[in-house]
């Protein structure tokens, strides 16, 4: 017995190593079930060793790994991983929508350029019809849209005395005369929608160049359409949201393009406070913000002059320049004298006889009419004569 405890010591100590085998004589009292019993958990032991021992490193291994992720504090790491890992989800989601509706977005454009393929031989004509009618009064020729892309799209059209019908080029048009058609064209282009209805700046830059006095006229009717109330472009054209910018150096085409008269609308704006003027003087922009500020012609000055004597209460100098709009007014409208006077003889002796008398004190005044009254007589001439509307652009008190 006391040798098998031995043994039994010795391998208790030695637990992975093999042991010799011994022999020992069975007791006589020796419970051989039990032995048996014993003998079999050793052998299934035996037969798990490997796995227990594979075990035991992996939770010595994991209990490391716990103790490193704790002192690492892991938790935020992941928590952080998975509002990560939701946000990718949540953008993927919103790619694939937007995604979608590129696609559509493309599909829509795709069909909407078709269309316009379809259509533009159809706007082409009616542009080059446009241009045709504008034109009609000022040149012998017109423009020929051929849809054929081999013979350049546009000829010049035009007949000779015998009825004979030529064509020619667009190049050998003058300068005046491409500049006129390419001004034009581009209008026509205007009266096309923005896209999405958009916001349009719409710049000219001094668009008389080359083009002579009958040209210019056609021009500055033009331009002035792109504002006007009932003009063609006013549902295509809006000045709440687009900017028209016009750029000259010619003072004719200014004064002539730019809305006439300083006088407010219901609401008390002037042009000036509606649009922006501005001159350039010694390369810097100064901004027009009155009509004496602006540039006039000599007609305009008459008015204005007449303005500010009445202002002073200068009758006789009011009736000089009263004469001076007059004769101005009579030449340009080719009205006769006598009749724009008719039954009001009284008043052209008066415009004439005292604006012509030496007069050696500004001052002094011979006339027995007030300036009020001067004023009221002389717009009754205007309006006698048709001309009220005439009166009412150019006379503004200052």
């Amino acid at each position: 017995m006391k040798n098998l405890l031995n043994q039994l010591h010795d391998k208790n100590m030695n637990l992975f190593s093999e042991q010799q085998k011994i022999n020992l004589a069975v007791p006589t009292d020796f419970n051989l079930e039990l032995y048996n019993t014993i003998v079999s958990k050793n052998i299934d032991y035996g037969n798990r060793l490997a796995k227990e021992k594979e075990k035991a490193k992996d939770l010595l291994r994991f209990d490391k790994i716990k103790q490193l992720l704790d002192d690492a504090e892991y938790h935020k790491f992941h928590a952080q991983l998975e509002s990560a890992q939701k946000l990718k989800k949540e953008a993927q989601s919103d790619f694939k929508q937007k995604d979608h509706e590129r696609l559509e977005l493309e599909k829509k454009i795709s069909n909407i350029e078709k269309e316009i393929e379809l259509l533009k031989p159809k706007a082409e004509e009616q542009a080059v019809l446009n241009i045709n009618k504008k034109l009609r009064n000022f040149v012998p020729w017109s423009i020929a849209y051929l849809d054929d892309e081999s013979s350049g799209y546009y000829q010049i059209k035009q007949c000779d005395e015998r009825g004979i019908t030529t064509y020619r080029g667009v190049k050998e048009l003058s300068t005046g005369e491409k500049n006129i058609i390419a001004f034009l064209y581009f209008m026509q282009k205007l009266l096309v929608p923005s896209p999405d209805n958009k916001q349009r700046i719409i710049i000219f830059d001094d668009p008389m160049t080359s083009n002579d006095a009958t040209m210019q006229y056609l021009i500055i009717t033009e331009l002035q359409n792109l504002y006007g109330a009932q003009s063609e472009y006013r549902h295509v054209i809006r000045s709440s949201r687009d900017y028209i910018v016009i750029l000259t150096h010619n003072v004719f085409f200014y004064l002539n393009v730019s809305p006439h008269g300083a006088y407010k609308d219901k609401n008390g704006l002037t042009k000036y406070d509606k649009c922006n003027f501005y001159s350039i003087e010694s390369g810097k922009f100064r901004l027009v913000k009155s009509e004496k500020e602006d540039l006039r012609t000599s007609y305009d000055s008459l008015w204005i002059e007449l303005s500010e004597l009445k202002k002073n209460n200068l009758t006789n100098s009011m009736l000089n320049s009263m004469r001076r709009i007059i004769e101005t007014y009579l030449e340009f409208t080719s009205i006769d004298r006598n009749k724009f006077y008719r039954g009001k003889e009284l008043y052209s002796k008066l415009f004439n006889v005292n604006s012509h008398s030496v007069i050696q004190d500004i001052s002094t005044q011979s006339t027995t009419y007030s300036a009020e009254e001067l004023i009221d007589v002389f717009k009754q001439l205007f309006i006698e004569n048709n001309a009220e509307d005439h009166f009412n652009k150019h006379w503004h008190e200052v």
